[in-house]
C-alpha cells in the first residue's frame, strides 16, 4: 500500500518592514492566491501598536477588493474565509504577532491593510500556502 505524504507549505511572500502612519490605512501586502487553497499569514509589529487591521479579497475578473475582516469581532469569532486567528490583529501591540489561517480557494488576491495607533509603527508580514 502506498504511503501518502502531506505536501510542504510553500512560502508565498515576505514583506520587508513597513512603517505605518497613524492616519489612514496602508497596504502591507497584496498576495496572489489564485492557485492556493489555504493561506497562513503571520503579522508582526516591531514598534508601536496597530489600531486597525483589514483583510480584503478579490475574486477573479473583478477590479474590486471586498473587506472580509476589519473589526475585532471578525477576528475573535472568525467565519469563512477566516478559519482561525491567534492574537488580536486590530490592536496588535508592539513586539507581538498574530496568525491568520484562511481558506482562499475562491479568491485571486488577498490584501492586508493596517494603521498605527501612533505614527511610526513598523509591521512585517510572512505568508505561506498549501
Amino acid at each position: 500500500m502506498p504511503t501518502l505524504a502531506r505536501s510542504q507549505s510553500q512560502p508565498l511572500q515576505v514583506v520587508q518592514p513597513v512603517t505605518l502612519p497613524a492616519a489612514g490605512n496602508t497596504t502591507l501586502a497584496t498576495i496572489d492566491v489564485g492557485l492556493v487553497e489555504r493561506l497562513v499569514i503571520e503579522v508582526g509589529v516591531i514598534t508601536q501598536a496597530l489600531d486597525a487591521f483589514i483583510v480584503q479579497a478579490r475574486v477573479a475578473g473583478s477590479p474590486n477588493f471586498i473587506t472580509v475582516a476589519s473589526v475585532a469581532l471578525d477576528y475573535s469569532s472568525p467565519v469563512s474565509p477566516l478559519i482561525r486567528v491567534v492574537g488580536t490583529p486590530v490592536t496588535l501591540a508592539a513586539g507581538t504577532t498574530a496568525l491568520l489561517i484562511m481558506d482562499v480557494r475562491s479568491f485571486n488576491e488577498i490584501r492586508l491593510q493596517a494603521s498605527a495607533a501612533v505614527d511610526g509603527a513598523v509591521a512585517t508580514v510572512f505568508a505561506s500556502a498549501s
